[in-house]
């Protein structure tokens, strides 16, 4: 281990790769991040950014758990960002729509229980006035400078080949430009980390799953929250700018956009916000999420690689999930006890 090498090796440069970054930073490591592209352009940058999951009802604790924690974690988070960024990640407390059909009973149960606000509206949909969003490009973005500003190293354009692993220990990653080492690797390449677990993903099923969204240019403050109908959603953003997401495809490594999404979104996003149907849109784009059984992450050591670590798998919620899941990561790293237990997200669950 020569002096140069950085305490961490973080591998995937997405929001869940450099908020566990700001993480291991903020504990006085020194860190490295690599990527092969450029940060956050994969499916961080293509996500719509709701810090909520969707029906909160229709998952499992587990992914709740993460989702909450993360979700309450982000108004001091951004705070901090901006502040040392200089950037706006443009965090937003709008609320979100929820139109029928839905389980009533099931939502309002879970929201009472939760402690979460929620009304049912005389039109019949279900109100959720305390779910926020950022910007992803933004939020991205603000990361990134504050990241820098800490003294945290980020080389873009640099892609693991594979690693090479020694007694049991990861020994270096190797590079078209060489070797770089570290006393530990973070795995945080999202749908992508299948190609360094050394052909063995039999511990966890992660798999690219695509998701195309469509971008529309309207008037600022004409849509004033998040309206979800029947897997979709519109997503107003301060300047005017409206997205609609997403389709949930099994299509492997395939980025391509199709006609075919567009049309659905299109129609799907006019039922919700009739004004789109006037508009045609301005931007349309696929992101490769992070695909897990149960849309549980993958947030642990891994099982035969001492000092290499796994933050993955986060699904549809990786940027909702991404404070909690770093802070999570970290305490196991450091031997600390999280503030939720790490127990679900193993891999040794199976």
């Amino acid at each position: 281990h020569h002096t140069l090498a950085s305490d961490f090796l973080i591998i995937g440069a997405g929001v869940i790769g450099l908020s566990t970054a700001y993480e291991l930073s903020l504990s006085g490591a020194s860190v490295t991040v690599i990527d092969r592209g450029l940060v956050g352009r994969e499916s961080s940058w293509a996500g719509a950014g709701i810090l909520s999951a969707l029906l909160p009802w229709d998952y499992p604790l587990s992914v709740n758990r993460l989702t909450s924690f993360g979700a309450q974690m982000y108004p001091k988070r951004v705070a901090a960002l901006e502040e040392v960024s200089g950037l706006s990640a443009e965090f937003d407390v709008g609320g979100m729509q929820i139109q029928p059909p839905f389980d009533s009973a099931a939502a309002l149960g879970w929201c009472e229980k939760n402690a979460v606000r929620a009304e049912v509206t005389k039109e019949k949909n279900l109100w959720l006035p305390d779910v926020a969003q950022v910007r992803p490009p933004r939020l991205i973005a603000a990361l990134k400078q504050t990241l820098l500003n800490r003294g945290v190293e980020i080389r873009e354009g640099v892609e693991a080949l594979g690693l090479a692993v020694h007694q049991g220990r990861v020994s270096g990653v190797s590079t078209k430009t060489g070797q770089i080492t570290a006393c530990q690797y973070v795995l945080t390449s999202g749908a992508w980390i299948i190609n360094l677990l050394n052909n063995n993903n039999n511990f966890y099923d992660l798999r690219p799953v695509r998701g195309q969204m469509l971008l529309f240019k309207g008037e600022p403050g004409r849509l004033k929250n998040i309206i979800f109908h029947d897997e979709k959603y519109v997503v107003p953003r301060r300047d005017g700018h409206i997205l609609v997401g997403s389709t949930v495809e099994e299509t492997g490594f395939d980025k391509r956009t199709t006609d075919a999404a567009k049309q659905e979104l299109h129609q799907a996003g006019a039922a919700m916000f009739a004004p789109l149907a006037q508009l045609q849109p301005i931007g349309h784009w696929s992101g490769l999420r992070p695909g897990s059984k149960d849309n549980i992450p993958l947030i642990d050591r891994h099982p035969e690689w001492e000092n290499c670590f796994i933050n993955a798998g986060h699904f549809r919620y990786g940027l909702t999930m991404a404070p909690a899941a770093a802070k999570l990561l970290t305490c196991l790293i450091q031997g600390e006890t999280p503030a939720i237990s790490l127990g679900p997200y193993s891999s040794s669950k199976k």
